[in-house]
C-alpha cells in the first residue's frame, strides 16, 4: 500500500469492531495518505475527511495508484 491507493476494510473487521462504539465497520472505500510503519498506514475518510491510522493487515486495497 502507498500512497493515493484506495482501500477498503476487510469483512472480518465487522466482528472486531462489533464492540467499539468510536469506529463502525463499513465497506466504503478510504484514501491512503501515507505508510508510517510496517504495519501501520494513515487513512482519510473521504466522506467525513477524519484522518486516522490503521493496521495494513486490516484493509485491502481496492484501486493501486501506479507511478
Amino acid at each position: 500500500m502507498r500512497a493515493g491507493d484506495l482501500v477498503r476494510m476487510k469483512r472480518v473487521m465487522f466482528w472486531h469492531l462489533k464492540s467499539n462504539p468510536y469506529i463502525d465497520y463499513t465497506d466504503k472505500p478510504f484514501l491512503v495518505l501515507s505508510r508510517e510503519e510496517n504495519t501501520i498506514i494513515r487513512l482519510m475518510d473521504t466522506r467525513t475527511k477524519r484522518i486516522f491510522r490503521a493496521l495494513i493487515e486490516s484493509y485491502d486495497v481496492i484501486s493501486s495508484v501506479r507511478e
